[in-house]
C-alpha cells in the first residue's frame, strides 16, 4: 500500500495543517530513501515516519517545536529503532 497525504494526517494529526503538496514532497522523499525489498511489510511505517522527521525539521514545522532540545525529533528516534530492526531482518533472512 502507498502512504497517502490522509494516511499520514490519520497516523500524525499533528501535521493536519500542512498543505497537502508539503506532505506529498516528504511521503516521496521517503520513498526514494526506502528500499521496498528490504523494508517489506514495515515500509509504510518507514516512510510515515522518515517524513515526519523532515516535515518537524522544516521551517513550516519550527513553531510546533516537534525538536527535542538535541535537536533529534521524535520521529528520528522512533525510525531509528525501526530501521535497526529491518536491518538486522534483512541480515539473517536468506
Amino acid at each position: 500500500m502507498a502512504v497517502t497525504v490522509a494516511d499520514l494526517r490519520r497516523e500524525f494529526p499533528e501535521f493536519t495543517p500542512a498543505p497537502d503538496a508539503v506532505l506529498e514532497a516528504a511521503i516521496a522523499a521517503g520513498y526514494v530513501a526506502h528500499d521496498a525489498q528490504v523494508w517489506g511489510s514495515h515500509l509504510d511505517l518507514g516512510v510515515m515516519l522518515y517524513a515526519c522527521d523532515r516535515l518537524a525539521r522544516s521551517p513550516y514545522a519550527r513553531d510546533l517545536r516537534l525538536q527535542m532540545q538535541d535537536g533529534r525529533s521524535v520521529y528520528q528516534t522512533e525510525l531509528e529503532r525501526l530501521r535497526g530492526q529491518v536491518g538486522a531482518a534483512w541480515r539473517v533472512l536468506p
